[in-house]
């Protein structure tokens, strides 16, 4: 009788053992990740939609500078955005550094426009109306991350 007991004993030490290893090990290796542009291309699209047809709803011409200023505040200064747009009435390509709006030179085209970040080129078809186009970069140790809509 005294070895079925401890057989039991030692059953259960070595199953809470193992539970205990797992829930340790499970919350030792969760790391999270610094990499934000994946969530800020998600964001910028959701409410660039919005702030371009409130333009074609009201007409205000300052509406998307002031989005794309706050936009690029939000998202800090280890993140570069480009922002490719004809809301204005002739073609823009700018970003912002320190909150100040600085137009981004290069590029080519009228049509589809190509803009040259960091040795690749990024291309993107102009259309008729209002088009709204962005490029987020971020370096993080040494690897360089690129999301485009």
């Amino acid at each position: 009788m005294k070895k079925r007991g401890q057989f039991y004993l030692i059953t259960a030490v070595i199953i809470i053992t193992t539970i205990i290893a797992f829930v340790t090990i499970s919350n030792y290796y969760k790391t999270k990740s610094s990499v934000q542009i994946y969530d800020l291309k998600k964001e910028l699209e959701i409410e660039s939609s919005k702030v371009l047809d409130y333009i074609v709803q009201s007409s205000e011409t300052g509406t998307l500078d002031k989005f794309t200023a706050n936009f690029s505040q939000y998202a800090g200064n280890q993140v570069e955005i480009i922002y490719i747009t004809d809301a204005s009435g002739s073609l823009e390509v700018y970003k912002y550094n320190e909150g100040v709006k600085i137009p981004y030179v290069q590029f080519t085209g009228t049509n589809q426009i190509t803009i040259s970040l960091d040795g690749y080129n990024y291309k993107f078809e102009m259309t008729e109306g209002l088009d709204f186009y962005f490029i987020i970069s971020q370096t993080i140790g040494g690897e360089h991350y690129v999301v485009t809509n």
